[in-house]
């Protein structure tokens, strides 16, 4: 109850700064971490006091009990108020060293959601490593929202190219490559903070171990341990990665080789054929990422289908497109978007992985293809720098929390339940924060350059 609280409240709080940004031009400078915190507390305040109500409370000393009793959410909340106040006091650190790239292109939407989606994620993680009283048991569903995006966009990559004069081989080449040199430095970053830290977890230092881990971690930096390469595991949040690179370079050439029949037929068919057999097989979309399933491991196989669904989001994204809707009609297109998001985030909050696994995943599906069409009222109140900065902050996050998810119990065996989410969150936000920072100062390196013309000579041979 304490998280779900203080989850619900953040992220009510949010959408409420959002919407003053829009109302009162609000900016994070001026005057927007004050009106975070204060939503914040309100909400929070507002719950409690209505906890109350249901449990029959209505005296001060009671409420006051209550409240009392539910101090560990306040203390949550001031946490979370604080970490967002540090953010806002480094803006002109952290908001220069990891500029928002392609405002207009991004939709602001599915930039929110995502970054809900990784916090569903990080509390699922804590809620299988940490303790099993924690709630979004089913949170791995927010992978599920990660997937069918990317199959979205790959759509849309495909269509921009498909009908140029171009080699398949090389084209789609050129796009797995580009993904890969997209996320890389934070890949590389945090796969360093999940070595270090699971040595520590382990108390092993020798030079011989270490060497030898470092080596049979190769497959998992290259991104290809999906395929059954792997030997290690530290870092096992990046096989969304590794299955994304894979699935790219056997989706996107059909789609290239002609993307009318692929969108249309293929796509379809083969999100139908995947959800059909990994329902009749397992009956949901939970499971051992190393399970083998035939030819592929289940999470390829989770892969190939929902970005095959994300292709078919993109073609009936293009027909909304074309619509002209009414102001009615806009606010019936939020409305159905925002249920699409909501119900699956309740209904992962308090069950385990089963069938309505993929009833959630076709909810998800329809918000994101609603989403992308742009064509509802709220597009514009998620369409600006705070949101798409979050978006992609959402990264980060995904990469900084399962190793301390992990080893949080072993490195610090003495912390009761409520002092270890504590130092989940913090360490995790750390960890996120300083991935996002090394990543960026990586890409703004500019001896790499200099460094390839001493390496390789571009110039011909005379």
């Amino acid at each position: 109850m304490v998280v779900f609280i203080g989850f619900f409240s953040t992220i009510m709080s949010l959408f409420i700064y959002l919407i003053c940004l829009k109302i009162r031009r609000f900016s994070v400078r001026k005057g927007g971490a004050t009106l975070y915190v204060m939503t914040t507390f309100i909400i929070q305040e507002l719950v409690v006091l209505s906890l109350c109500a249901l449990r029959g409370m209505y005296s001060f000393n009671d409420v006051f009990l209550s409240i009392y009793f539910y101090k560990k959410i306040l203390i949550i909340s001031f946490m979370v108020c604080a970490t967002w106040g540090i953010f806002c006091g480094l803006r002109g650190v952290v908001f220069t060293c990891y500029q928002v790239s392609g405002t207009q292109k991004r939709v602001g939407s599915i930039e929110f959601y995502r970054f809900v989606f990784s916090l569903i994620v990080m509390i699922f993680h804590a809620s299988r490593q940490i303790n099993n009283s924690i709630p979004f048991k089913s949170g791995r569903l927010g992978v599920e929202f990660f997937f069918v995006v990317s199959g979205f966009l790959l759509a849309q990559s495909a269509s921009k190219i498909a009908h140029s004069e171009c080699e398949i081989g090389s084209a789609s080449s050129r796009y797995a490559l580009a993904k890969i040199r997209r996320f890389f430095p934070e890949v590389l970053i945090g796969f360093a903070f999940a070595f270090i830290v699971e040595h520590i977890r382990l108390m092993n230092f020798k030079v011989s171990t270490l060497v030898v881990d470092m080596i049979k971690s190769v497959f998992q930096v290259m991104l290809i341990w999906m395929s059954g390469l792997e030997t290690v595991s530290f870092f096992n949040v990046t096989w969304y990665m590794s299955v994304l690179i894979i699935v790219s370079l056997i989706l996107f050439p059909l789609a290239l080789k002609n993307i009318d029949l692929f969108l249309n037929v293929f796509a379809p068919l083969i999100t139908l054929f995947v959800m059909g057999y990994l329902c009749l097989q397992d009956g949901d979309l939970k499971g051992n990422l190393g399970e083998y399933m035939g030819f592929f491991h289940k999470g390829m196989l989770r892969g190939i289908g929902e970005m095959s669904l994300g292709c078919v989001s993109y073609r009936i994204s293009l027909e909304l497109k074309k619509m002209s809707f009414t102001h009615k009609g806009e606010i019936i297109i939020s409305i159905i978007e925002t249920i699409c998001y909501v119900l699956p985030i309740i209904w992962i909050f308090g069950h385990n992985s089963s069938d309505m696994d993929f009833i959630c995943l076709f909810f998800i599906a329809v918000g994101i293809t609603l989403s992308f069409s742009s064509k509802g009222v709220m597009h514009k109140l998620f369409q600006n720098k705070t949101v798409l900065w979050l978006g992609q902050f959402s990264f980060p996050i995904y990469l900084g929390h399962t190793y301390w998810a992990k080893s949080l119990n072993s490195i610090f065996p003495n912390l009761n339940l409520f002092q270890s989410i504590v130092f989940y969150v913090v360490l995790s936000i750390f960890s996120a924060t300083a991935i996002m920072c090394l990543s960026q100062i990586t890409r703004e390196f500019k001896g790499w350059s200099q460094i390839k013309n001493e390496l390789i000579c571009c110039g011909r041979n005379e």
